[in-house]
C-alpha cells in the first residue's frame, strides 16, 4: 500500500520538468534531494554535502508547499458518440455545460461521426466526460 511506483514515477515527471528547464535553482534542488532521500538515502546524502550543507540531510525540515500552485486550472474532457471515444478537449475546470456542448460539437473528429445525425440525448458528467447519443 506505499505506491512506490507512483512516487517514483512522480519524481520522474520532476526531473524531466527540471530538465527541460532552462536553469533549476539550488534551493529547488535541495527540495528535490529532500524528496529523493528516503528512496535513495546514501546519493542524497552525497549530494546533499555536495551542495554546501553541513548536517545531514535526514534532519532538514520536509520541504514546504504551495496549496495554490497545485490546482489544476484545465481539464481534459472525453467526447463519445454511443458510449465510445472520439476525442478529447481542453476545457477550463468546473466550465459550464452548454460551453462544453458546443465546443465538443466543433471538434473535427466529432463534426465528421455527427454528420446527417440527430442528437437524440447529451450525457455529461462534470470535468470528466460528455456523451451525445445519436440516431444510426
Amino acid at each position: 500500500g506505499f505506491n512506490l511506483n507512483t512516487a517514483v514515477s512522480s519524481m520522474m515527471i520532476c526531473v524531466n520538468e527540471m530538465e527541460k528547464a532552462e536553469t533549476v535553482t539550488v534551493d529547488d534542488f535541495k527540495k528535490f534531494l529532500q524528496i529523493l532521500a528516503p528512496f535513495t538515502p546514501h546519493v542524497a546524502e552525497e549530494l546533499w554535502y555536495v551542495l554546501g550543507e553541513k548536517k545531514t540531510i535526514h534532519q532538514a525540515g520536509w520541504p514546504e508547499y504551495n496549496a495554490k500552485l497545485i490546482v489544476d486550472d484545465t481539464t481534459t474532457i472525453a467526447i463519445q458518440i454511443n458510449g465510445k471515444t472520439r476525442g478529447t478537449i481542453e476545457v477550463a475546470q468546473n466550465s459550464e455545460q452548454a460551453d462544453i456542448e458546443n465546443m465538443a460539437k466543433q471538434h473535427p473528429d466529432i463534426v465528421r461521426h455527427m454528420a446527417d445525425r440527430e442528437v437524440i440525448k447529451t450525457i455529461y458528467v462534470p470535468n470528466r466526460l460528455i456523451n451525445f447519443v445519436v440516431k444510426a
